[in-house]
């Protein structure tokens, strides 16, 4: 399983129980899924350095879950850098297909889309989309609220126990990749993660030595163009 970042943690006063997250149930939670869960929990003295904490985190990570009340930041200004950060290695034409959750114990769920529509300059969606639902290039980006929330009777569906959140994180990264080909592709990754190692028994270190010497006897980039394509017979042997 891909490794999950998240959420960050709300500090807000420890009698407001909208905003508490119970850090034990989620790991559990993810962990019966056979996903690692990490949870980070910055003090207020560390807000301004959040982010080149999170960057080698969050670099490798599928999922990242924030609270999008992080101390001071009422308004969720620092989630919002955060969510930006995360996007520039999810661009519309490359990068890691990534699932961002604000996980809230804010009432407006709306007011808190519309924010992070504008901030990332995402066209309004119609009468027909998500209004929680934000989707750029190679990120999806979903808005839910914790479980003490109070929410109008409309979205009493966003409201969503720690026990069940695992769930809907599978559920939305199955919707980031939905279709029969994509799923395909999405499998056949997960197809060469799991056979790392017959593919580095064929191409193991005792190769060197001919390589090097096969290399400075020809043009080195020649000596290259012939290792690809064994590494990618090798790949397509996992793949049938």
């Amino acid at each position: 399983g891909s490794a999950i970042t998240g959420p960050v943690e709300s500090a807000a006063a420890t009698t407001d129980s909208a905003h508490r997250l119970d850090a034990k149930k989620l790991t559990d939670s993810f962990a019966r899924l056979g996903v690692v869960c990490s949870i980070l929990r910055p003090e207020q003295q560390e807000m301004e350095s959040l982010k080149d904490v999170l960057s080698p985190v969050t670099a490798g990570s599928d999922v990242v879950i924030l609270d999008w009340v992080l101390h001071e930041f009422k308004q969720g200004q620092k989630t919002i850098e955060i969510i930006k950060e995360l996007l520039r290695s999810s661009g519309p034409d490359r990068g890691r297909a990534r699932l961002i959750i604000v996980y809230t114990g804010e009432n407006d769920l709306n007011q808190i889309a519309a924010s992070i529509r504008a901030a990332l300059k995402v066209p309004e969606q119609t009468d027909s989309d998500d209004p929680c639902t934000i989707e750029r290039g190679a990120a999806r980006i979903c808005v839910y609220a914790k479980e003490q929330s109070r929410l109008p009777a409309t979205q009493q569906q966003r409201r969503i126990e720690i026990a069940q959140l695992p769930q809907v994180v599978v559920d939305e990264f199955a919707n980031l990749t939905r279709g029969l080909v994509s799923n395909v592709a999405l499998l056949s990754l997960a197809a060469l993660r799991a056979n790392t190692y017959q593919l580095l028994k064929r191409f193991h270190r005792e190769l060197d030595p001919p390589y090097v010497t096969h290399s400075t006897l020809l043009v080195p980039e020649e000596a290259s163009d012939h290792l690809i394509p064994l590494i990618v017979s090798e790949i397509q042997a996992v793949l049938e």
